[in-house]
């Protein structure tokens, strides 16, 4: 018989694994403050790249950049109340926000190279993330983090 001739099983879908489950696994808690904390540091990043005078002719691109990672510093707090049933970050202060102090071409250039790494940070978080919910947050700033380094890329470019 063709599965789709088959009658439907009785599917709740109940979470695999609990909240209380996840919360005990105390790497993946750091994992996810290590994101919530390198969140915010992307999130000054391109603030700074959006008073950068050289990126003036390219605020548009800088700003959604910038709005992306504002909608990601949400995503994490959702995952860190998915994963714990609270939205406390109060173990994101572990990880302080470096100031980057850089300017021009080489912020660019770092922040390109701090994208690239993040993308492989959170391709290794997702794989590891045993709820298909919280995959779906880290697919989701994934895809985000390869289109950032498609954007950085054109802007070196074109600087």
């Amino acid at each position: 018989m063709h599965p789709r001739n088959q009658p439907e099983k009785n599917n709740t879908n109940e979470p695999i694994f609990t909240r209380s489950e996840l919360s005990r696994d105390q790497r993946l808690m750091n994992l996810l403050n290590i994101a919530e904390a390198d969140a915010k540091n992307m999130l000054q990043r391109y603030e700074t790249m959006y008073s950068d005078s050289t990126l003036a002719d390219n605020l548009n691109l800088v700003e959604a950049l910038y709005l992306t990672q504002i909608k990601h510093a949400k995503l994490l707090r959702e995952a860190i109340y998915r994963f714990t049933g609270a939205y406390s970050s109060a173990q994101s202060a572990m990880y302080p926000i470096v100031p980057c102090g850089e300017n021009g071409i080489d912020l660019l250039k770092n922040t390109f190279l701090m994208e690239m790494d993040n993308a492989t940070y959170y391709r290794d978080l997702l794989l590891s993330i045993p709820d298909q919910e919280l995959r779906d947050i880290f697919y989701e700033i994934l895809t985000d983090k390869q289109a950032h380094c498609q954007i950085l890329n054109y802007l070196l470019a074109k600087c």
